[in-house]
């Protein structure tokens, strides 16, 4: 297929970088030559200094033989009006990343066709709903839901008590055939194995099984784990990620938000009525112990700043959290969060990918 990536930031690169492993004809275009020239120096893509929405410029990139036009910049008018012109031009298919939810309002003036849209992709909010899943199903360290919920990839940390341990898996199979589902990969300290029947779990590895959604509270209690329930959250960043998470969870679960920007946290607490806003830095150690973090289910740090939300991810981890979740942007971390001892940690960018 050939497809047309429109924005060279952080998703447009990994999303290039995916699609081209996956075997498809990709270009990219970006209106930052630095941006263009990185992404040329590292994929083997075909690369463009231009704009999404210039007639010229994707006339240039002979845009009738695009089959796919996924525009991924930073700011949703630009990408809104590359698709409608993408749609005009004859391309079949146009994704648009999108932040502002009154784009994809039932009530918004105008439909995803006469957008020239035909798939939204809002990264904070895929952020926000793999988080609240990850809260909902508090012993999980991944869980990805496909064909809308049909099937679920679930990643568990074996414990010690878990019947799984130190027999194989052809024999696994036949001893819980009553539960259908299959371990399709393993997580050995920094190793990822795909087992044969003959594969043995260890503890603490960590696995990914495919079920029925039906029986994960089967599969669950088999990796030795029992469900928490989660009542209190604390929730580190402001953001529209930190604030979507909010407002899915409440008022069944107590929010406690802290944002470090005095005017953000006024503003993300006129919008989020029944969650108290903090301000404050998440990662002081004092200001945690004051709001009550030991007395809190689960943490979620969520800011803009990969460092921060991994040191106060730790600092909760030291004050005996029982659930904590981390955003990490870049992607590069992602292999060693293990071996810091990260509970789970989420990538904005490989969730939109």
């Amino acid at each position: 297929m050939r497809i047309l990536v429109i924005g060279a930031g952080a998703i447009g690169f990994q999303l290039s970088k995916q699609l081209s492993q996956d075997g498809h004809d990709i270009s990219l275009i970006d209106i930052d030559h630095r941006r263009v020239k990185r992404v040329g120096e590292q994929l083997d893509i075909l690369v463009t200094t231009g704009s999404g929405t210039s007639l010229r410029s994707l006339q240039q990139i002979d845009i009738g033989s695009i089959d796919l036009v996924a525009a991924m910049t930073t700011n949703d008018e630009v990408n809104l009006l590359a698709c409608r012109m993408a749609k005009q031009l004859g391309v079949e298919s146009t994704i648009a990343r999108i932040r502002n939810p009154e784009f994809t309002a039932p009530d918004f003036i105008f439909d995803k066709s006469e957008l020239g849209v035909d798939q939204f992709i809002h990264p904070e909010k895929e952020t926000a709903d793999a988080i609240v899943r990850l809260i909902r199903q508090s012993s999980a360290t991944d869980l990805i839901e496909f064909s809308e919920g049909k099937l679920v990839l679930l990643g568990m940390r074996l414990d010690h008590q878990s019947p799984l341990l130190n027999t194989p898996l052809i024999e696994l199979g036949q001893q819980f055939a009553d539960i259908p589902m299959r371990i399709v990969a393993i997580q050995r300290k920094q190793q990822t194995l795909i087992p044969d029947g003959n594969a043995q779990l260890y503890a603490e590895d960590r696995i990914f099984i495919i079920s029925d959604p039906v029986f994960m509270p089967e599969v669950i209690k088999l990796t030795g784990h029992a469900e928490q329930r989660i009542e209190n959250i604390m929730v580190l960043g402001g953001s529209l990620t930190g604030q979507f998470v909010a407002q899915t969870v409440v008022p069944e679960i107590k929010v406690k938000l802290i944002e470090s920007r005095t005017e953000k946290s006024w503003q993300v607490a006129d919008q989020l009525d029944d969650v108290l806003v903090i301000q404050g830095d998440g990662t002081d150690y004092d200001l945690l112990a004051v709001e009550g973090i030991t007395d809190t289910d689960a943490f979620i740090a969520v800011t803009g700043n990969d460092e921060t939300n991994i040191i106060s991810t730790l600092i909760a981890q030291h004050f005996n959290v029982p659930r904590t979740i981390a955003l990490v942007n870049n992607v590069d971390y992602m292999p060693i969060t293990p071996a810091i001892g990260l509970d789970s940690v989420l990538s904005k960018q490989l969730l939109t990918v």
